[in-house]
Formats: structure tokens, C-alpha cells, sequence
């Protein structure tokens, strides 16, 4: 069963969001992982799964804080939360954590914007 459109393009915006523009996670500084740059196109392709993968690591180098690292596989795989997948679970935590509750509950962040087609699913106009 393929995963829905919106809940990529969501998945794609959170991980674009922490993965651009260098910020800080603990003493890790967050980065976007070499090759090209993440399109939120609701499609898991290779560059998604290559940026999944690079979060997974970057999440490896402050697990000693935060111990979720033991939480996420299959590597570079999404699986649902109704299935026991935790990965869209520590990508918003994290996004509250580095942007703060105001941008995060907007979903408001840097350098990326929420596709309508998933804003008008999450929030009511």
C-alpha cells in the first residue's frame, strides 16, 4: 500500500525544513545531504529517500541526547504510525524543537512552504 500524496509532501516539508539551512541540533549542525535539492512532489523517489536517509544520520550523531535513533528503521523508509513507524514522529519533534511552538503549530518554517494541497487538509480557512 503506497503511502498517501499529502502525507509524503508533508514528510517532504519537514524534512526540507530541517535539512536546509544549516541549523543546530544539539552540537550537530544539520545539512542537506549532497546531490540535488529536495521538490515536495508528494512522490517518494530516490532524492526523497536519500534526504530520510541523511536525517537518520544526522539523528545517529545526537541519539546520545535523545535516544529515538533505536525507533527508526528500515533506513530511508517511511512506515505508517498506525503500523508502528515513528519517523513522522521525531521529524515534528524536531521541528517544534528548532523552530519553536509558534512557527511549528503554523507550520511556518524557513525556507520552504506547505503546499496548499496539504495546508487546506491541516488547517481550516
Amino acid at each position: 500500500m503506497a503511502n498517501e500524496r499529502g502525507d509524503v509532501m508533508l514528510i517532504q516539508f519537514l524534512l526540507k525544513a530541517l535539512l536546509h539551512g544549516d541549523k543546530k541540533l544539539v552540537d550537530t549542525v544539520l545539512t542537506r545531504p549532497s546531490g540535488p535539492a529536495l521538490i515536495i512532489t508528494g512522490v517518494w523517489d530516490q532524492v526523497s529517500k536519500t534526504y530520510m536517509e541523511h536525517w537518520e544520520q544526522s539523528l545517529a550523531a545526537v541519539d546520545h541526547v535523545y535516544g529515538l535513533r533505536s525507533d527508526l528503521s528500515p533506513p530511508g523508509i517511511i512506515v505508517p504510525y498506525a503500523k508502528g513507524g515513528k519517523k513522522i514522529i521525531s521529524l515534528n519533534v524536531f521541528c517544534k524543537h528548532i523552530f519553536g511552538t509558534k512557527a511549528y503549530s503554523r507550520l511556518e518554517l524557513p525556507n520552504v512552504f506547505l503546499p496548499r494541497e496539504v495546508s487546506n487538509d491541516l488547517f481550516l480557512y
